[in-house]
């Protein structure tokens, strides 16, 4: 059980750490790290001590009380532990050469945007660039996908699109799902959206956190500080490359878990106002749907599910009871996490408030739209299937310059 409480810490110390994080209980190419910390521990307080430290989390502010969350954990959640302790196999890269510009910047030391153009996918007519952001010190690689405005791009507004999860592409929900130019059909072809939000703004599609889509890492961030500034670095090279979009306004988009990412990142554009190099103006953040505030919004889940949120309740009596039996729990545990904002603190309160939800889970519904039942898709929806089926083909990864080998829509390993 030690060793467990100590793996489940790490894992999810990831998840809640950074927006750019790393897989939850799945340690991508990073794995021996883990395993030789693993042997040098053989005690519980040896355990939380070296976890802290190893993650920048001071000891001074594991109190008693949150020491014993994670004794309890350990033994109420055996499944969750189980979860951390599984592995992923390594992310595999096959590195692009084809580039079209390589932008830098000496006042942005280590990163660098490499980009190319798409080509013609037929996925609209109007401009494009696609390609990575690189942390090159930290292995860190950022997808990024954009498309002009169809209608006046030297005026239309700038609009950067996040999706949620976490663990979810932008290229799968907000490209080719929602809002993007267009859908991919069944046959792989695509379908062209007459009300993309290009229709009327140019748009960026950002894969993140890391390990996402066709993003990928060897290591994680591990701040919150750190994610804002490797975002901040993407729009200045983006920005210094393409200096006809600067001027325009700027809008940072997401919807979902999203709401957690979106206001960090526009922390750290406003926190350099006084940049005098900074090359754009933030207008402002559009979120949909998101999360936000869990000590708020876990709450109604059981109303919602149980017949008082406008719609017959799809769980039997029992559930709800057992919905509403966790709340109390999942509240305390929510505002120990709110009391002591660090990530060992937060992680209890992340699992169990899990728990809420379960019985809504195990009704096969679609938790965007209750009143219908998921597809195939383990989203729910069919279509997600063809995007991964597409996003995989071995000439569109080479023409956006893809250097995952395996393109994954939604992994919901993926912490945020």
């Amino acid at each position: 059980m030690k060793i467990g409480v100590f793996l489940a810490t790490a894992a999810f110390v990831f998840s809640e750490a950074s927006a750019f994080s790393v897989p939850l209980g799945s340690w991508g190419r990073y794995d021996s790290d883990i395993s030789q910390l693993q042997l040098t521990i053989d005690k519980t307080e040896s355990i939380i001590e070296q976890a802290a430290e190893y993650f920048n989390d001071s000891k001074s502010l594991l109190s008693p009380h949150i020491y014993s969350l994670w004794e309890s954990l350990a033994r109420d959640h055996p499944d969750a532990v189980k979860q951390a302790l599984s592995l992923s196999k390594p992310v595999k890269t096959s590195p692009q050469s084809n580039w079209l510009y390589q932008v830098t910047n000496d006042q942005i030391p280590n990163r660098k945007l490499r980009i190319k153009t798409p080509g013609e996918l037929g996925i609209d007519s109007v401009k494009q660039y696609s390609g990575y952001l690189d942390i090159e010190d930290d292995d860190k690689h950022f997808f990024f996908w954009f498309f002009e405005s169809r209608n006046d791009p030297k005026n239309d507004p700038v609009v950067l699109w996040i999706n949620g999860g976490p663990g979810c592409s932008s290229m799968t929900g907000g490209l080719f799902f929602e809002l993007g130019p267009s859908a991919i059909g069944q046959d792989l072809k695509p379908i062209y959206n007459p009300y993309s939000w290009n229709s009327n703004a140019s748009v960026i599609f950002l894969d993140q956190p890391v390990n996402v889509g066709h993003s990928y890492s060897s290591k994680p961030v591990k701040t919150t500080v750190a994610a804002g500034k490797d975002f901040y670095a993407f729009l200045k090279l983006f920005f210094q490359q393409f200096p006809e979009y600067s001027t325009l306004p700027f809008h940072i988009s997401g919807e979902s878990y999203a709401g957690h990412y979106i206001p960090a990142f526009a922390r750290e554009i406003i926190s350099n106002n006084d940049d005098p190099n900074r090359n754009f103006n933030l207008s402002s953040i559009l979120i949909g749907n998101g999360i936000t505030n869990p000590l708020i919004q876990d709450e109604y889940f059981e109303p919602m599910a149980c017949g008082k949120g406008g719609h017959p309740a799809v769980l039997n009596p029992d559930q709800c009871q057992f919905m509403r039996d966790q709340w109390p729990r999942c509240k305390r545990l929510l505002e120990v996490c709110y009391q002591n904002p660090t990530a060992l603190a937060c992680v209890p309160s992340e699992i169990h408030c899990g728990v809420i939800k379960q019985p809504f889970r195990e009704t096969g519904l679609n938790v965007y739209d209750m009143r219908v039942p998921c597809g195939n898709s383990s989203l729910c929806y069919v279509q997600e299937e063809w995007i991964t089926e597409y996003m995989n083909l071995p000439e569109i990864k080479l023409a956006i310059g893809s250097e995952v080998e395996s393109f994954v829509g939604c992994d919901h390993d993926v912490g945020a």
